[in-house]
């Protein structure tokens, strides 16, 4: 069995963020989000896994390399136009073959073990999808059940429906996908959509199977969720530290990852958080769910649930909370009792 990563994607709706970085390697708790799909999906026992790239490809390439950092190897697989995650399976025809094959949308981390779902798909033979129960159906792709709990079919965010079971960006496919998408038209959007492929295997009679999942589930395509997914990720990493500096006046209380090189003065670190290496911080309180990047230069700040990348300067914020800063960024200050959110772009100046 293969996998298919689908790393392409734009992240319109996390600008200026990714105007310079590719969403699905944005850094989350100080790694970027594709390493934690790799995890993900390598504890299965998969090895072989395509990636489909577009711009940027360069860095989601960076980030991954070969893939021997997780016993796999990658290929990678150029996707020329933004035209569907359909499409993106016709790309990678060639490397998936006639084998089944997980597919993966590359902004999505999810609490649950894909194990049994892969086992169950690789017993039944049919095509299978991961839901998860959402509490408003019309911002998801919903899936409707007949009255024997089989899927009937797929709705794209409809306005009306009896189901809250959301379609989320984990599927496994057989060979018959390919047939299905072949018959597909591109969508309003001009795109070929998975689900129109999926409808099409349900109308010709094929079984399309799922399973709901019962932990947490983020789609990283906002800066909500990125923050959301941050705080998830710092919750259940390891407690690991470099050799850094703390005067005695410093206190940590929680559970803390700390960088090499890190000097820390005067002030108080509330785990969970995520500080990168050869960061300074000084009369500062950081924490809880934070992280802070390499190289980062913080004095006189509260910072709470944020994110900030590397080689970001801030100074003078008594309040930063659901914040993301990207790198090289320089935000300041000076307001004492002013509560501050901070959406800031590669290398913007801004004065809070």
């Amino acid at each position: 069995m293969k996998a298919l990563i689908l790393a392409g994607g734009r992240g319109t709706r996390l600008k200026p963020l990714t105007d310079t970085i590719q969403k699905q390697v944005f850094p989350i708790a100080n790694k970027p989000l594709l390493r934690f799909i790799m995890e993900t999906i390598t504890r299965t026992g998969i090895s072989e896994i395509g990636v489909i790239v577009g711009p940027k490809k360069e860095q989601i390439m960076a980030a991954l390399g070969d893939g021997s950092d997780w016993n796999a190897k990658i290929t990678y697989i150029e996707q020329d136009a933004p035209a569907g995650l359909a499409h993106a399976v016709l790309c990678a025809k060639g490397f998936l073959g006639e084998s089944p094959f997980l597919m993966y949308l590359g902004d999505n981390l999810i609490e649950e073990d894909l194990t049994d779902f892969l086992f169950d798909f690789l017993e039944s033979g049919n095509c299978s999808i991961m839901l998860t129960r959402v509490s408003d159906p019309s911002r998801f792709g919903i899936a409707e059940l007949d009255p024997a709990g089989a899927i009937k079919r797929l709705v794209e965010k409809p306005k009306q429906t009896d189901s809250n079971l959301g379609i989320i960006g984990i599927y496994a496919f057989n060979p018959s996908v390919f047939g299905a998408i072949a018959k597909i038209k591109p969508s309003a959007r001009g795109e070929l959509e998975i689900t129109d492929a999926i409808q099409e295997l349900l109308e010709s009679g094929e079984r399309v199977d799922y399973r709901v999942i019962s932990g947490w589930w983020k789609d990283t395509g906002s800066i909500e969720s990125v923050l959301d997914a941050n705080a998830l990720m710092l919750a259940q990493a390891e407690q690991g530290e470099g050799k850094f500096e703390k005067d005695d006046k410093t206190v940590i209380k929680g559970k803390a990852c700390i960088g090499k090189g890190c000097r820390l003065s005067n002030s108080v670190i509330i785990g969970p958080v995520s500080i990168g290496e050869n960061t300074v911080i000084t009369d500062s309180i950081i924490g809880p769910y934070t992280t802070i990047g390499a190289n980062n230069k913080v004095k006189g700040c509260s910072i709470t649930y944020s994110l900030t990348l590397d080689g970001v300067s801030l100074s003078d914020l008594r309040e930063v909370y659901e914040s993301v800063i990207g790198k090289y960024a320089t935000v300041t200050g000076g307001q004492p009792s002013k509560r501050t959110v901070i959406v800031a772009g590669e290398g913007e100046k801004i004065s809070a």
